[in-house]
């Protein structure tokens, strides 16, 4: 699987934030602009199934469309997650967002904790379309009285430490140029399909090193795919390679649909 060349082009966004308490300022492009670029310029994009999903005005289509132009709530939860954890979890790690989408909780990382983030989505136009345009403009200055803004050549080398991936979970498990990579592995509402749980397993072992740390944000059940955090937490502890989860810290979310984030660490199956 290769990483997609970045491509340099201006670009004229329409873009709204997200605050965190009073100390964190995400920006984003708005989910409008995105689906109005994409349907304009439908002829020169290869990934169809974003564009489908934007005329038949759907969250999700299995195996074509993964839902990457949304914001999902547990990326949100995520995000304060990050902001709450101590130092040494999280600060100047080598890290990796799992189904990153607008790729909020990876730009936190990058922008507070100084850590170096790769972005995975399904969808190759997503990253294109949405995560690389929010991550520029977490790189800048903007004023918030303003509900545009123009991404220029120059901004496109702030992000030569970022690496993006699109593609499915079986081909990145088994990509060697992210084996035992990252110390951090972060990833929201990506276990609603109970029948992607092996795929997911197996790239989550081939993606951290050991004792590296996952860190899961789900909605607590995903009603008609099977999926459940429950379910999830007790998949996870399968042994694989000789390796296994271990669940150090877990959060739920009560408001709206009952939500949950769980901390595991990577360990040796033989480790005392």
């Amino acid at each position: 699987m290769p990483f997609i060349k970045v491509e340099k082009a201006p670009l004229h966004v329409e873009i709204e934030n997200i605050t965190f308490g009073e100390e964190i300022l995400l920006w984003k492009r708005t989910l409008s602009d995105v689906e109005v670029d994409i349907a304009k310029n439908e002829e020169n994009f290869a990934d169809k199934g974003v564009v489908q999903s934007i005329c038949d005005k759907k969250d999700l289509i299995p195996g074509v469309y993964e839902g990457g132009l949304k914001v999902w709530e547990a990326s949100l939860d995520l995000v304060q997650y990050l902001a709450d954890l101590d130092i040494a979890t999280c600060e100047g790690k080598t890290c990796i967002e799992i189904g990153c989408g607008a790729g909020l909780p990876g730009i936190y990382l990058s922008k507070y904790r100084n850590c170096t983030v790769d972005f995975q989505d399904f969808n190759e136009q997503v990253l294109k379309s949405v995560t690389i345009p929010n991550i520029l403009l977490n790189n800048n200055i903007i004023d918030t009285q303003s509900l545009e803004f123009r991404i220029n050549l120059d901004d496109y080398e702030k992000i030569n430490n970022n690496r993006f991936i699109p593609g499915d979970w079986d081909d990145l498990s088994h990509n060697e140029e992210i084996k035992e990579h990252y110390d951090l592995l972060i990833t929201s509402e990506t276990i609603y399909d109970l029948n992607k749980y092996d795929s997911l397993l197996r790239l989550f072992h081939h993606a951290l090193a050991e004792n590296g740390i996952l860190i899961v944000a789900a909605k607590r059940y995903y009603f008609g795919l099977g999926g459940s955090t429950n379910i999830f937490k007790n998949y996870v502890s399968k042994i694989m390679n000789g390796y296994k989860f271990e669940i150090l810290d877990a959060r739920i979310f009560e408001a709206g649909v009952p939500r949950e984030i769980i901390l595991f660490k990577k360990v040796r199956h033989d480790a005392k």
